[in-house]
Parts: C-alpha cells; structure tokens; sequence
C-alpha cells in the first residue's frame, strides 16, 4: 500500500509541493502521514491552507486507486520515492518528485549515462545546426538525451537522437496522456520504444505555466549535466541550468553565433561565469568517459559528425520555427541545374550501394504513405525526396514525416543530398 499513500499525498498537497517533504519530515512515512492529518490540530500543527484541509478529508484512498486503475489501463506505470525503480540521482535533489509517472524504459537512467539540452522555443538556424550535429553524435556514443519535448531545441535535440538509433528522454509538464504540444504527439511512440516519456503530473493533468518550472528541475536532476544550445537573458532554459547548478551538475553552454545579439544573451552570461563551452560532442564526452568508458561507444567516438536530417516528426521540419532570411526562389536556369545535380547525385549513389535483397523488402507492418514510399523505394533502390513526391502526387512535409518515421523503424537510410534508400 505505500504507493497508494504516496499518491495520496501528491492528490491532497499537489505534485512538486516541497509541503510534501516538511510533513514527512515529522511522520516519517506517508502512511502515518494519512492517519495523523485527519486530526484537525495537527492540520494547524503543519500549517496546512484552507484548500489542503478539504483536501485531506475529501481525496480517500478510494480515488487514489481509481487513478492507479486509470494508469493500468492507459499502460502508464506509477512508481513512488524509495522504489527500487526510481532514479538514484533525483534522489539526491532539492524537492524530488513524490511520484513519478513513465512510459518506456526507465532503467536507461541507471543504465547510460544522461545529457539534458535545452534552449529556446524560437532558435536560429545556427542553434538548430548545432544542436542536431551535438544531439547526434551524443547519442550514438551512447548518452541519453534529455529534453522538455517542447517545440524548438527541445524537439531538435529528442529528434536528433532518434534518428541516430539513439536513447532519449521527454520530461513533461503534464500528464502523459495529454498531447502538449499537439504537434509532437505523434513523437511519444518512438520515444517509448528505446527510451522514456516521465512526468511527476497526474493523468488527466493540462500544462499549466506553473508546471514548467517544477518540472524544470527533474529535467536537470536525472542528467549528469546540462546543456544550453540558446538562450535570451530571461529564457527559461536558465531556471533549468540554474538548477543544474544548485544540484552539483555541470552546465555546458554552445558559444553563440553572434557575442551582440540579445537572443544569446544568457549564454554569453553563463560562460563568463564558467560554464563550459562546447565546441563539439567530445566536449562533453570528456567530462563523463572516466566514468562511463563502459557504457560509451569508443568505436563512434572519433567518427565525423553525420549530416543533420531534416524531419516533421515533431510537428516542423528541422528549421520549422527558425528564424532566417527570406530566400529568393531559384531562377529557371539555377532550378534546372539543381534537377541535374540531384539526379547526379542519385546515380552515383547507385554505383555505390548494393542492391537490396528480397529478404529485407517485408512491409507487412506498413500502411498508407509509408508502404507506398517503401514500395517504391524497393523498386527504384534510391530516390530524391523531391522526385518521391513528384511520384507520389504527395504533400512534401507529409513525404518528409514518412521518411523521418521509416528511418527510425529501419525501412530506409538517409544518403547524401536527401537522398534516401531502402534497407
């Protein structure tokens, strides 16, 4: 029973409130908790407010294990403080979350070694380049990428890992089976598959402004350190690496693409006071590999950044959000040189890759527009993105989604100049 009261406290007191911990404190368990808080001297004794005194009387255990049925059904698991489950290093942290609600593997946190990324909701395009060359090479050398699951770097950073076959983690500010921001909904299968979706939220529970920065200091709290890709003065990525600090983590912070423009004025801060600067992902690697030699993949480590992809699987396209200059649309001669240079760059690939065999062509699984791009793609070995949906008669971003979701299945492989062939 002592995930019921646990539960129980973060229906009575809320989820992130430190109310929790003083109360435990004194009753040292949250069972006792639940008998002593029905005496209303002891509601004074602990200061409790009008609202938390209803509370106390009115959430029954009953509720609680309507919640946990609730959770049962929509596959969500529930673990409380002290189980064996829940990850040592929010153990040790100002606050840590009472309950933790999870979908996919949470050992990985035990397991690997975790990065958190965060930065801002509107980047440059030179923020987002970064983020996808740093998030790639992390994660195939084996870190976790943690990250909000927010529009922007955050969704930057979860897509670059996923696209490298790598692990990530989404730490939400609501419950998991709200789908914020709706643009990324589509995103939380493929996370659960390799790595985790985790919350301390309710169920049910709608993103409200307040829970970003409670949530803000699990996202720190579960990593070794974390990283600021972009940030203004204000920007709430700061209370996150803020955080960081206060929890005895490194911050590390990309040097900005321009030292006078405001947009990086928060990392320009942090580095002057002694955030480490990254100019690539050994930079980071470095400060954990002594460690975590036998959890990296020392085979990767020195390999030569892959090319970034672009993607909608979080809603946008790579650059979907990004501040940039209007680009003038090719002249007639400029697009035709462009057709030959990709139908070039198609052929040469040709030359190179083998063809695939029958035995790796079943797409029993598929439906839709991804069956038809791996039909065709089995059929003509590889093909540019533009000539796809040309052939296809289909909308380019749905293409691109399809594309994006077929590489993380393994149906396809991504070639140079957006080129892609079957697996």
């Amino acid at each position: 029973m002592t995930l019921e009261y646990w539960l129980w406290m973060v229906m009575v007191f809320g989820a992130g409130n430190p109310k929790i911990w003083s109360v435990l404190q004194v009753t040292e368990t949250p069972e006792k908790a639940f008998y002593i808080l029905q005496d209303a001297a002891q509601q004074k004794r602990f200061d409790l407010t009008a609202a938390q005194k209803r509370s106390v009387h009115s959430v029954t255990l009953e509720q609680v294990e309507k919640v946990l049925e609730n959770c049962r059904k929509k596959e969500i698991s529930v673990i409380c403080y002290g189980d064996g489950k829940y990850p040592s290093r929010l153990m040790g942290i100002y606050n840590p979350p009472a309950v933790l609600f999870y979908q996919g593997n949470i050992q990985i946190l035990e397991e690997y070694p975790a990065i958190t990324v965060v930065g801002t909701r509107n980047p440059s395009a030179y923020s987002v380049r970064v983020a996808n060359a740093i998030c790639s090479d992390l994660a195939r050398a084996g870190m976790v990428i943690v990250s909000g699951f927010a529009i922007g770097l955050d969704s930057a950073a979860h897509r670059a890992a996923l696209l490298s076959q790598g692990r990530t983690v989404a730490v939400l500010g609501c419950g998991l089976d709200v789908d914020y921001p709706r643009n990324n909904a589509g995103a939380k299968k493929y996370i659960t598959r390799k790595g985790l979706l985790l919350t301390e939220f309710l169920p049910g529970t709608e993103p409200h402004p307040k829970n970003f920065p409670s949530r803000n200091r699990i996202l720190s709290g579960i990593s070794l350190g974390t990283l600021v890709v972009q940030a203004a003065e204000r920007s709430g990525s700061l209370i996150t690496a803020e955080l960081a600090l206060e929890q005895g983590r490194n911050v590390f912070c990309i040097p900005p693409a321009d030292i006078f423009d405001n947009q990086y004025a928060g990392v320009v801060k942090y580095l002057r006071d002694g955030a480490i600067p990254v100019f690539s992902y050994l930079d980071i690697i470095n400060e954990y590999y002594h460690s975590y030699a036998h959890r990296l993949m020392s085979s990767v480590l020195f390999e030569p950044s892959r090319a970034s992809e672009d993607s909608v699987l979080f809603g946008e396209k790579s650059t979907s959000g990004v501040q940039k200059a209007e680009k003038k649309k090719p002249a007639a001669k400029e697009k035709q040189k462009e057709t030959e240079k990709k139908e070039e760059n198609v052929e040469e690939q040709k030359s190179d890759t083998p063809e695939p065999s029958p035995e790796h062509r079943d797409f029993s699984a598929l439906d839709g527009l991804e069956l038809q791009i791996a039909v065709l793609l089995s059929q003509e070995h590889q093909l540019h993105v533009d000539t796809i949906v040309e052939r296809l008669g289909a909308d380019e971003e749905d293409v691109i989604s399809a594309m994006t979701e077929l590489a993380i299945d393994g149906y396809v492989t991504r070639l140079k100049g957006q080129c892609y062939g079957i697996l």
